[in-house]
């Protein structure tokens, strides 16, 4: 009788765990900053918690405040044609620099996004704490809301992840 019941408290408890795996987010996101002013300088932004890489795909979003951005190419352009160039960069907890080079706009619902990483961080389950972030552009501008994620692509029919904050505005 006692076997019977502790099976039936393995199996039930192999179950639960089953479940819990199975409605597990593949998503994580953190907002890092409600807007930063971009300058030719580096702007730091130091997070008391870190940025982590829990999934096979890792970036930082960046909101732009208006539409005037397109991309061509491989470039980013203003609506006057003029090259927009972005840099950023993650440092690690044990002060290893991780250099944003794979920069790109998405649009969403109406709006403009940077998408900074780079090849370090996409499908890879690397277990990376970045406490700070480093931002920069060519000309001064002031952004929107500023995003990390760390998804699977695996886990979306189309492959495309947004911050779940985004489908509140």
């Amino acid at each position: 009788m006692k076997l019977k019941v502790a099976a039936l408290i393995m199996v039930a408890v192999a179950v639960a765990c089953i479940i819990v795996w199975l409605t597990r987010s593949h998503q994580s996101e953190v907002l890092v900053s409600p807007g930063i002013a971009l300058t030719p300088q580096w702007q730091e932004i130091h997070l008391a918690r870190g940025l982590r890489t829990n999934a096979a795909w890792s970036e930082l979003l960046l909101e732009m405040p208006s539409p005037q951005f397109r991309q061509v190419g491989g470039e980013v352009l203003l609506e006057d044609g003029t090259p927009f160039h972005i840099d950023g960069y993650l440092t690690t907890d044990t002060g290893e620099k991780v250099n944003l080079d794979r920069v790109g706009s998405v649009s969403y619902n109406g709006r403009i996004f940077f998408r900074l990483s780079t090849a370090r961080l996409e499908w890879k389950q690397l277990d990376y704490r970045f406490p700070t972030v480093a931002l920069r552009s060519d000309r001064s501008l002031k952004t929107g809301r500023v995003i990390w994620m760390s998804y699977d692509p695996r886990a979306t029919k189309d492959g495309v992840v947004f911050p779940r904050t985004l489908a509140n505005r």
